[in-house]
């Protein structure tokens, strides 16, 4: 194929700045789920909440009747095969069955449903409250739970079980005192059967302020013995304990690394009184199989960037499964935690690492360096400085990593990295078939921020195999309104040179791409695909070899016609290319 000159490209280029505006990704990998609408056209049954639990198998949906009435709660459980969430069951629907007056789910993970269930005597006063557990399989065949715990006390009041340190169970924050569980359990991914669960206790004298509660982690196997992992009264490190008052109220995530608990915790001077607040500092406390702790400031794991230990006048924190509540996250076995430090030159710079014995760690992700596929330029946080905490970060098994990021041209947009290429999923303004994602300049609503409150909750985004799921804004008749989609991540990576969108097509849009960057020096995923330094007539040579978009019949003609025609010929086409984008 001979090569085209600057003249000609420059040419195509000036179509395409007179004749486009800015497009955002189109790519059959993106689909659209669900909408919840909570207003809803009147006289029609509409979905009021939708919330895709832990480990994305399930889906729950809350709808609302024509009169806004509550309806029934409905299961949907994921197809990998469709891409698409399935009616399942209702597991609400048999409580009679289950021998309790009033079942609610807390949690459910992709091994069990955790149930509350509540029994009430004839004057509608609590007499018993067990935590229960079944599996996918067991609420197809309509078989018992399993108790893992069991509260009762006098006047309906969830005093508990004695806990194995001398306490026992009691209201955790946020939490109805009716319900008597602080927070779900957090499974170990090698034995599910086995979790740590996280509550607050009360002693004997709830009255006396040295006694108004206590923060501990408890570990337990299927229904047997509960066994004292942690509580704010043992003594760790550069004598601290975890904090009982603080805002955190001591300890917030749980992580597993092979037989070793990792838990992060605020931690206080050991001397200092439970009942007043006091300056806390971040912990992470390492327990091992024998029940050992040790803890850790990850401020003084060696950078491999600078090599020497993060400045801890910054701060160096795990990263939370943006899944599961109280769950940092963790890959190979390997802690994941984010860290913003000053170099020697006092420049600042922030990173994502990974450690597995928190003396030295490993670059997973330098937040200083991405920049997006597209537009060329670099992804911020939403005020436009470096990501020092990726929103809604989350890294799957086979090591593709997904977060929320902003430009200054288009907003927020979700990306994924991908055999360490960046690619953008979906953008802000995007047509998803007839559904918008909502652009931020409408209101005070990004596309994909503040997606972490009620009524959609803080889990509305999960990877089952190659489907990533997550939630969005859209537009509504008059307000906004929240959908859920569906990204198939098989279509990133290992894609063909010239393919810029990772679509598996090298069309106009990747034409275009290149043809923006024309003459600048760039990346191979910008349009330097000979790695030259600049984008010239090689890097188009190589885009139309593999061109598989409807121009395929002109970009092989072109192999055989004069320059002077293929300058007309492209040029015809980067007209067609044009309109057909902006229709």
């Amino acid at each position: 194929m001979p090569s085209l000159s600057s003249r000609t490209i420059l040419a195509c280029l000036a179509i395409a700045v007179a004749s486009t505006a800015p497009v955002a990704i189109a790519t059959d990998a993106l689909h659209h789920l669900y909408t919840a609408d909570p207003y809803g056209p009147d006289g029609q049954e509409r979905i009021h909440i939708y919330n895709v639990r832990i480990g994305g198998a399930f889906m729950s949906l809350h709808k609302l009747d024509a009169t806004g009435n509550d309806l029934p709660t409905e299961w949907y459980r994921f197809d990998t095969a469709t891409g698409s969430y399935n009616l399942f069951t209702n597991p609400l629907s048999d409580s009679g069955s289950w021998g309790y007056d009033e079942l609610q789910v807390e949690q459910v993970t992709n091994n069990y449903f955790y149930y509350t269930g509540v029994q009430y005597d004839e004057f509608d006063d609590v007499v018993a409250i067990h935590q229960l557990r079944r599996t996918a399989d067991d609420v197809t065949n309509g078989l018992a739970p399993t108790v893992i715990r069991s509260y009762s006390g006098e006047q309906g009041l969830p005093q508990g079980e004695q806990l194995p340190d001398g306490y026992r169970v009691g209201e955790g924050p946020e939490v109805p005192r009716t319900k008597g569980i602080a927070w779900p359990p957090i499974e170990n991914p090698a034995n599910p059967s086995e979790f740590i669960m996280r509550n607050f206790t009360v002693g004997s004298n709830v009255l006396s302020p040295t006694d108004r509660g206590r923060l501990g982690f408890y570990r337990r196997t299927d229904d047997g013995p509960i066994d004292a992992v942690l509580n704010d009264t043992q003594v760790f490190g550069d004598n601290l304990r975890m904090s009982p008052v603080t805002s955190g109220y001591g300890g917030n995530g749980v992580a597993w690394l092979g037989d070793r608990v990792v838990l992060q915790v605020e931690a206080v001077d050991a001397s200092a009184p439970d009942w007043l607040p006091v300056p806390s500092v971040d912990r992470t406390i390492v327990v091992d199989s024998t029940g050992a702790y040790q803890g850790y400031d990850l401020a003084t794991v060696a950078n491999p960037q600078d090599p020497a230990p993060f400045d801890s006048n910054w701060y160096a924190l795990p990263m939370y499964d943006p899944f599961q509540t109280g769950r940092l996250l963790t890959h190979n076995d390997e802690l994941i935690f984010r860290a913003v430090y000053q170099d020697s030159q006092d420049q600042q710079h922030s990173g994502l690492y990974t450690t597995s014995d928190f003396a030295t760690s490993n670059l997973l992700l330098d937040l200083d360096a991405l920049v997006d596929p597209i537009n060329g330029e670099q992804i911020t946080s939403s005020n436009g400085n470096p990501i020092f905490n990726p929103e809604r970060f989350n890294i799957d098994e086979q090591g593709r990593m997904t977060f929320v990021g902003w430009t200054v041209t288009d907003g927020t947009a979700y990306y994924a990295v991908v055999d360490n290429e960046i690619y953008r999923m979906a953008t802000q303004g995007e047509m998803v078939g007839t559904t918008q994602i909502r652009d931020s300049s409408h209101g005070s609503y990004p596309a994909f921020g503040r997606l972490n409150s009620y009524p959609f909750e803080h889990n509305t985004q999960e990877t089952i195999g190659d489907w990533f799921i997550f939630n969005a804004h859209i537009e509504g008749d008059d307000h906004w309104e929240n959908a859920l989609f569906v990204f198939d991540l098989s279509t990133l990576g290992a894609t063909v040179d010239g393919d810029f969108d990772g679509d598996g097509d090298v069309d106009d849009f990747d034409l275009n791409v290149l043809l923006s960057n024309w003459n600048l020096s760039v990346g191979t995923n910008m349009g330097d695909l000979d790695g030259s330094g600049i984008v010239d007539d090689f890097d188009l040579n190589i885009l139309l070899s593999n061109w598989t978009g409807e121009l395929s019949e002109a970009a092989a003609a072109i192999e055989t016609i004069p320059e002077p025609m293929s300058l007309a010929l492209l040029g015809a086409g980067g007209l067609v290319i044009l309109r057909r984008r902006n229709r």
